[in-house]
């Protein structure tokens, strides 16, 4: 897991975010349709009475951030376990892109962390980017990363597997897949076709990761299993970075990442290797 924390930084922007050291007010901020469904914004104190804002659809959270740290602590640790994959790679300045903001916390945390990584996200719903904007602060991310002040964020609103497909080979050194409709993962990202993609976009050696819940063993581990092999087809190692290793036949959130070559990731339960 990255060592890179958000204390001491904020001091450090030419900005002060307007929820920074809020104390805030629980509440509903926001409810209505996204292309996912019923959607909520709501505020509301965690069992320590600490206000977090969280991003449902249908029922199902998607994104969420503290009010008085929202460009710090992520809120869901498989988040933070995306930083691997930027720790990983030697080369600096990055290409990153995300494939599905949603609340856009990993962007934020991403930006003021990473002064070196280059940001697109790719997001499909116009009115999820709306709801960014209004509630999770990313128009405050526009002001301070975007085309009019370090030009390191890009906020693409497109289909992810068409804009793959737009792309020229090695556009990017790392592509992150945090595609989630509701409690849905999006298929259109994990078939073979989607791979070579990917597998294209990247340069040598780069690394694509996603967020996959799945067992890591028993029958519930399917999803793992099966995008391994997709992955395979492609790229010659898998490794599989778990939020809950102690609970194997539980399923929780994972990190798949996938390259062309071995690397040691911090926390990986297993690496798979396929021939090329």
């Amino acid at each position: 897991m990255s060592d890179h924390t958000f204390k001491g930084k904020l001091a450090g922007l030419p900005f002060v975010s307007r929820l920074a050291g809020a104390r805030g007010r629980a509440g509903l901020d926001y409810e209505g349709e996204t292309l996912g469904g019923r959607t909520v914004v709501r505020t509301a104190p965690d069992r320590h009475g600490r206000l977090k804002r969280v991003l449902t659809v249908l029922g199902t959270q998607q994104s969420a951030m503290w009010v008085d740290d929202p460009y710090g602590e992520l809120v869901f640790p498989y988040l933070q376990l995306f930083d691997v994959g930027i720790d990983a790679l030697a080369s600096r300045p990055l290409r990153v892109l995300l494939i599905g903001g949603g609340g856009f916390a990993w962007p934020r945390h991403v930006l003021a962390t990473y002064p070196d990584v280059a940001l697109d996200v790719v997001e499909i719903d116009p009115r999820m980017i709306e709801i960014a904007r209004d509630h999770f602060l990313l128009d405050e991310l526009e002001d301070r990363y975007g085309v009019s002040g370090e030009r390191r964020l890009r906020v693409i609103c497109r289909d992810g597997r068409d804009y793959l497909a737009s792309l020229p080979g090695g556009a990017y050194d790392l592509i992150a897949n945090d595609c989630f409709i509701a409690g849905e993962p999006a298929a259109s990202l994990a078939d073979e076709d989607a791979v070579v993609l990917l597998h294209h976009a990247l340069v040598p050696h780069g690394i694509y990761l996603a967020n996959v819940v799945s067992a890591l063993a028993g029958q519930a581990a399917g999803p793992i299993d099966d995008l391994s092999e997709v992955l395979g087809t492609q790229f010659a190692c898998v490794s599989v970075v778990p939020c809950e290793p102690e609970s194997p036949v539980v399923p929780s959130n994972n990190v798949v990442i996938a390259s062309d070559i071995d690397r040691p990731y911090p926390g990986a339960w297993a690496t798979f290797s396929f021939a090329r």
